[in-house]
């Protein structure tokens, strides 16, 4: 498998209501840097779920950002691979 994009929407450090897209490169690695607060925990968690979604851990619910604009009674967290 390999990803082509990561797309976040209201998760964590990622607001909704507009998706946040993180193109990758086909080839090469990719280097994730970025001041405290920028989402750099927040991507890391979202892969996590997504690779391992059965693990022991909260629901991805769990982690929809408590700013986001979308309303409340919309379609929560989606991570997408």
């Amino acid at each position: 498998m390999k990803l082509t994009k990561i797309t976040l929407h209201n998760f964590r450090g990622f607001p909704g209501p507009l998706p946040y897209i993180f193109p990758l490169n086909a080839s090469g690695n990719l280097l994730l840097y970025g001041e405290n607060g920028s989402g750099k925990s927040s991507l890391a968690i979202a892969l996590t779920q997504f690779f391992n979604p059965l693990k022991s851990r909260p629901a991805i619910d769990s982690y929809a950002n408590e700013f986001s604009e979308a309303p409340k009674d919309s379609t929560s967290s989606r991570v997408h691979g």
